[in-house]
């Protein structure tokens, strides 16, 4: 056990699990891997959310209020997932400086802000998308445990 682990060590084969002891060119792939990832990650959020919008549209179609704040809510989740997705793919000018840390000309905007932006878009996006039908189930005509089990369904549907 204790040949094999100080072999591990003289061949340098621990090395390779920490990005900081990798050359730059080494670590390309998997840069460019999590950058695909990201602008994938945001519009199929996006979809998944619009399609519970659609979801409630087909349930509450009579209540002009609702369809129009319905309508909102998918252009606000839309216009934002448009946003971040482009500042994700042209955050540093050369694009390429986004996986590339060899490059030293140009710049890049501070990753962490906009990973906060998408975070507190996201979680004030899917507050409103439980918030909808609140009011709808509170005012029907049924016994409040069944409101509270609708209310439940609506909560893991969203969750």
């Amino acid at each position: 056990m204790t040949r094999s682990f100080r072999f591990a060590n003289r061949e340098g084969l621990l090395k390779r699990f920490f990005p900081w002891q990798h050359k730059s060119h080494a670590c390309v792939p998997s840069a460019k891997t999590i950058l695909a990832a990201a602008v994938i990650y945001v519009p199929a959020l996006a979809f998944a959310k619009v399609g519970l919008v659609i979801l409630y549209h087909r349930i509450i179609n009579k209540q002009p209020g609702y369809t129009w704040t319905l309508h909102t809510i998918s252009a606000i989740i839309c216009g934002y997932s448009v946003a971040i997705m482009l500042a994700l793919i042209f955050a540093c000018n050369p694009i390429q400086r986004n996986w590339d840390s060899s490059i030293t000309r140009g710049s890049c905007i501070d990753r962490g802000g906009l990973y906060i932006a998408t975070a507190v878009t996201n979680i004030v996006s899917d507050f409103a998308l439980i918030l909808v039908p609140v009011p709808l189930v509170l005012g029907l005509q049924m016994p409040r445990i069944q409101k509270f089990g609708l209310l439940c369904m609506f909560l893991v549907g969203c969750g």
